[in-house]
């Protein structure tokens, strides 16, 4: 198990939903790609390092972790390519 921990990295990401938008840290395995990850099947995504959003930018929520149900997801992009 501790070689997974190794093989691991933090990717920074935004995510949307119909309500609020969350920004946080999503464990991603060396190579693996942000689309290949949410295409795994996992029901919930494990976000670390949370803030939480309403659509017009005031603070909602922020948390060391959340556990967010994909299903709610309408988009998901990593934080370094919004401009």
């Amino acid at each position: 198990m501790l070689e997974n921990v190794k093989n691991e990295s933090q990717t920074r990401v935004v995510m949307c939903t119909a309500h609020f938008r969350i920004y946080g840290d999503l464990a991603l395995m060396a190579g693996t790609r942000l689309t290949d990850y949410m295409n795994n099947g996992e029901s919930f995504l494990a976000v670390t390092n949370a803030i939480v959003t309403n659509h017009g930018g005031e603070e909602v929520l922020k948390s060391s972790f959340i556990n967010l149900n994909r299903r709610h997801i309408e988009f998901i992009v990593e934080e370094d390519t919004v401009r």
